[in-house]
């Protein structure tokens, strides 16, 4: 048989249930809006280093307009759309191979300077750039 002082010790205990359930309940809500405001901000951070890494594509292939071959432009612009970086580094050793082959050859006179120069400089903007990305 139930007594009255168990019917209310079982509805204190219905009671303090309820109020933990509560808390318990505003804590998930506060928790989740935490767990929203973080996922704003790293979404902001993310747009953000989007927007610099869109500046800094620009300003390398500004760079590298007037020196560079068309191949070498497609290559960095792919990067707008990829993380990829293989591209890029297969780019550099080809032109690292190519200036080492230019170089074993300077004391032929017929060496192209100007195009010598322009693979200097494309190559110097390509690794800084590839430092850069990663």
């Amino acid at each position: 048989m139930i007594t009255d002082a168990s019917k209310e010790t079982g509805l204190e205990e219905l009671l303090r249930l309820a109020r933990e359930v509560r808390e318990m309940g505003k804590e998930y809500v506060q928790e989740l809006g935490r767990a929203r405001e973080r996922l704003k901000r790293v979404k902001k951070k993310q747009a953000i280093r989007d927007i610099i890494k869109e500046i800094k594509v620009s300003q390398v292939l500004e760079q590298l307009d007037p020196l560079a071959t068309s191949r070498v432009i497609q290559v960095v612009e792919s990067l707008r759309i990829t993380q990829n970086t293989a591209e890029l580094r297969n780019l550099i050793l080809h032109l690292v191979n190519e200036l080492e082959e230019k170089a074993a050859i300077k004391a032929n006179p017929e060496i192209d300077r100007k195009s010598l120069e322009l693979s200097v400089k494309t190559l110097a903007i390509l690794i800084d750039f590839l430092f850069y990305y990663e």
